[in-house]
């Protein structure tokens, strides 16, 4: 009789956050990109001090973005009962780049590393002809992963890799801290289960448009679009805030070089993000105020929007007008009611509306989960309409909203789920 198996005979199935990095360094790196991969991590390397597992990653446009730097930095001066962690820039450029501007952004960072000592800041520097976001992400990552593996960063514990950017302007003062110890916790359970190396799991954090003084009305648009995605039943993450551990990024391949926006799409695996609560920062809107006016909500981030200088680094437009923003709204208002609005009203009550009806479908069914989901609702587009009147200050819209029945829309889904389950029978 064959002896019974042990916990321990399982521990090296789960490959170690070490072997996963051996192993995309040597089956994922071309011979060039593992030259250029380990320029980057020398470049990055500290002799005084190891990296820390808490890798902020930012890529900044050198010949742009220089005066967004001593800012951001600003921010992560600022960050309270954190463990260590360790800031990349990896600043880039096109080889016809305005050459001023690269100065700057050198001087920028050696600014804030001497007023900000205690922040570990360190820089790399590259040149482009015609780069992809995709490209230039996967180029500052891997040269961290390259580091990371080198000095045995991973050898107990993952990495995690903080997907940021540099136009940056708060960051909650709590924020690294709560990533720290969401994943702390999480590599507990999974230890006290005798998972040595728990697998690698992306979250979002909450990502906010700022509203420029400037700009108030675009302001006016972004905060529509940012609270319906946050109202959406799983939250819509932004990329310039995800949390991606190093052992997932080896895993799943890393950045594709050849894309031109959502180059993160690869690390929901298929999936919705986890959003991680009390993690807030808010970023630039310059790209709504690049494109909002001429090309509305749905035309913000395209191919075309991404490049290796892009306008809207470099001169902002003037503000859309009020009537241009409750246009610009209305265009998809309805898409917003339904899909994030109302959505997360269903996916709240969807549960248990699916486990009542995996028992029974007995006539009191009306009453026990109608009049609920009619109320959830109901409650939604009250929260939907007070931030219209209130805070976008649109009346108009406010009634669009208010012209909604709730308990017709509640009747509807309803509806389809007495059909679906009556037809199983």
């Amino acid at each position: 009789m064959r002896e019974p198996l042990t916990e321990t005979t399982f521990f090296n199935v789960i490959p170690s956050y070490e072997e996963l990095a051996r192993v995309h360094i040597s089956a994922t790196m071309s011979p060039d990109h593992l030259s250029h991969a380990t320029a980057t991590a020398q470049s990055y390397e500290d002799t005084r001090r190891p990296m820390a597992n808490t890798a902020v990653i930012i890529p900044v446009a050198a010949h742009q973005d220089s005066g967004y730097i001593y800012h951001c930095m600003s921010q992560y001066a600022e960050q309270k009962h954190a463990d260590p962690f360790t800031i990349f820039l990896y600043l880039n450029h096109p080889d016809t780049g305005r050459r001023s501007e690269v100065h700057n952004s050198l001087h920028e960072t050696a600014r804030a590393a001497h007023d900000f000592p205690h922040l570990d800041i360190r820089a790399s520097m590259a040149t482009y002809e015609n780069a992809t976001i995709g490209e230039i992400r996967r180029d500052a990552w891997d040269g961290v992963l390259l580091l990371a593996y080198h000095e045995g960063a991973l050898s107990e514990h993952d990495v995690l890799g903080l997907n940021h950017d540099i136009d940056t302007t708060y960051i909650s003062p709590h924020y690294i801290a709560r990533v720290q110890q969401f994943y702390k916790q999480r590599e507990a359970r999974a230890r006290s289960v005798h998972i040595a190396y728990p697998p690698g799991l992306s979250v979002g954090t909450r990502v906010t448009h700022a509203t420029l003084p400037t700009h108030p009305n675009v302001g006016k648009v972004t905060t529509w679009v940012d609270n319906s995605y946050f109202q959406a039943p799983h939250h819509i993450s932004y990329e310039a805030g995800l949390v991606i551990p190093l052992s997932l990024y080896t895993l799943a391949g890393g950045f594709d070089a050849k894309d031109h926006n959502h180059e993160t799409a690869w690390s929901t695996q298929g999936k919705y993000h986890r959003h991680l609560t009390g993690a807030h920062l808010y970023t630039s809107p310059r790209r709504y105020i690049d494109r909002v006016h001429e090309h509305g909500i749905n035309g913000i981030w395209t191919p075309e929007t991404f490049g290796t200088s892009d306008a809207c680094r470099d001169v902002l437009k003037n503000d859309i007008s009020f009537e241009a923003a409750e246009e610009i709204i209305l265009e998809t208002i309805d898409d917003d009611i339904l899909n994030y609005w109302v959505g997360r009203a269903l996916w709240k009550t969807h549960k248990r509306t699916v486990s009542y009806f995996n028992h029974t479908l007995q006539s009191n069914a009306d009453a026990r989960l109608h009049r609920p989901l009619s109320e959830s609702i109901e409650r939604q587009l009250s929260k939907a309409q007070r931030l219209l009147k209130h805070v976008i200050g649109s009346t108009l819209l406010a009634e669009i909203v208010q012209d909604y029945d709730a308990r017709k829309l509640a009747r509807n889904y309803y509806d389809i789920v007495v059909a679906e389950y009556t037809a199983r029978d």
